[in-house]
């Protein structure tokens, strides 16, 4: 019997924790140009690193999706403004990324 209540106390919980997760900070334009500045310039790799903080700041990817970017997605980005990469563990299905016309011109510096 108190093995019974026991369980129906730590079930309730679970529920009350899954229906209140936090609201996530977000970063603003400031925030996100200060780390920009922190990666040392003039070299392939901080232009690489450079790319992907600014895909993942502008697109809201999971770091898992911008693994799977290749230089022709950031070719569609920049030439279409548009491109679709494959989802992970969904089989077939894609995901659309699109970019506006600033997150172009911030990628077209690096």
């Amino acid at each position: 019997m108190r093995d019974c209540r026991l369980l129906k106390e730590q079930r309730a919980l679970k529920r009350k924790n899954a229906n209140s997760q936090k609201m996530r900070d977000s970063m603003n334009e400031n925030e996100f140009k200060g780390i920009l500045e922190l990666v040392k310039p003039n070299n392939f790799v901080a232009s690489r690193k450079k790319t992907a903080l600014l895909l993942l700041y502008v697109t809201g990817l999971r770091v898992s999706q911008l693994l799977k970017f290749q230089i022709k997605h950031i070719q569609q980005l920049l030439d279409k403004g548009e491109t679709t990469i494959p989802l992970i563990k969904r089989g077939h299905t894609f995901h659309n990324i699109t970019l506006s016309i600033k997150s172009r011109q911030w990628l077209r510096q690096f």
